[in-house]
């Protein structure tokens, strides 16, 4: 979830409660020095209250647990609305987001820069974000991430463009989850795609020299037809006096990790890779909608899902974990097409969640929903007693599954 930042704190007038901190309030500011591109990202280890609107306002506080008090405005009308509470039940991250170069040149050094797109931010990206944080905590400085908005295919060669392992709401939160300061998110269009090299660079350096070192991975590229390299970085951290450090990837089976790598893993059905390549289970994040009610006629009530993730793992049923508040549930996910039932097929496949030992009404709420393991593919049953019978195997399977992981 992203909060703005009006850069305009002043102490609450609010005692905090015992066992929170102490919250902060935010002058409102004037519409002329509202900044709806200065974000703040929150990753907190359990789900958040939920709120419906895209909110651009204010927070203040830094890892700190417990209550958070921010403003509230609509984006592009500089109106000040109203106050909202989010409650975190644990640990939370909270990380600053620029999408202007020049505020970020504006900021207090030294500033240790970890560069990257970072989708799926897997156990290689995390070397470079977390080496950041070691590093700026080291020279007491700040540690923040550079990426862009979209894949720079989508804009360049759509055709080409990978699907996505994170959406970017979801990459911004596990970013600042490696406990970053901020990330300087860079829209990615075709006149940033034209510019030199030389010139991107320049543009994240001050006069003050803030900007004292950047971490990225050896394939790294940047500027005009990506002709910016680490070599060419190098000589331009010597020009500008920054430091450039080329982390190296992190491997599995031997070969290095990659979110191409996990995207095939992933469709392919080898979960066990990608949990071991990303550091977790792979996980979407979607909204739980009204079925044909197919599952509750037969005794087993599902969560259904139309899925907008990018990258799924193939047809067929899936052990898997979502998180309700605080509380992780464990369960047994059906990916298809309902063959058993010709007359409720839908036209793409759909997730069909049963959650075990969980009663509730989740329609209209936002889960993730990770895959921790493949049970069986899809089958057609001749009855729907003998798809009853398969399904009370699956959920047996799939408990033996969820208790191990």
């Amino acid at each position: 979830m992203s909060i703005g930042d009006d850069a305009y704190n002043r102490a609450s007038d609010q005692p905090a409660q015992p066992g929170q901190a102490t919250p902060r309030a935010t002058t409102p500011p004037s519409p002329e020095h509202q900044d709806i591109g200065d974000v703040w990202t929150i990753s907190a280890s359990v789900n958040l209250v939920v709120f419906t609107n895209p909110v651009f306002g204010a927070f203040s506080g830094k890892h700190a647990e417990g209550v958070f008090q921010a403003g509230y405005s609509e984006p592009n009308t500089g109106y000040y609305y109203k106050w909202l509470r989010i409650m975190a039940f644990e640990s939370c991250f909270i990380m600053r987001t620029l999408i202007d170069p020049k505020r970020f040149r504006a900021l207090h050094g030294p500033i240790v820069l970890a560069a990257g797109f970072f989708d799926g931010v897997h156990l290689g990206h995390c070397r470079v974000l977390k080496g950041a944080v070691t590093a700026a905590r080291r020279m007491g400085g700040q540690a923040w991430a550079l990426t862009f908005d979209r894949h720079p295919l989508a804009v360049l060669a759509t055709h080409q463009h990978p699907p996505l392992l994170t959406p970017l709401e979801v990459r911004l939160e596990r970013m600042a989850a490696c406990d970053l300061d901020g990330c300087l998110l860079i829209p990615f269009t075709r006149k940033f795609a034209a510019m030199a090299p030389e010139v991107f660079v320049a543009s994240l350096c001050s006069k003050h020299h803030a900007l004292a070192s950047i971490r990225c991975g050896a394939n790294w590229h940047f500027g005009a037809h990506a002709q910016g390299d680490v070599v060419l970085l190098k000589q331009l951290g010597r020009t500008h006096g920054f430091h450039v450090t080329v982390v190296p990837a992190a491997h599995y089976a031997n070969r290095p990790i990659s979110s191409t790598r996990i995207r095939t893993s992933i469709q392919k059905g080898r979960l066990s890779e990608a949990t071991a390549m990303l550091g977790h289970p792979y996980s979407i994040r979607e909204i739980i909608v009204r079925g044909r009610g197919v599952g509750r006629t037969l005794g087993m009530a599902t969560a259904n899902v139309h899925p907008s993730a990018e990258v799924l793992p193939p047809i067929g049923v899936y052990a898997v974990r979502t998180w309700i508040g605080d509380r992780p549930v464990n369960g047994v996910a059906s990916l298809g097409f309902r063959p058993t039932f010709p007359d409720a097929r839908p036209k793409v496949p759909i997730l069909e969640v049963h959650l075990l030992d969980f009663a509730g009404d989740l329609y209209g709420a936002t889960l993730d929903i990770a895959f921790l393991a493949r049970l069986r593919g899809e089958r057609k049953y001749p009855t729907p007693d003998a798809l009853m019978a398969q399904v009370k195997r699956d959920i047996a399977q799939a408990r033996r599954i969820c208790n191990r992981s």
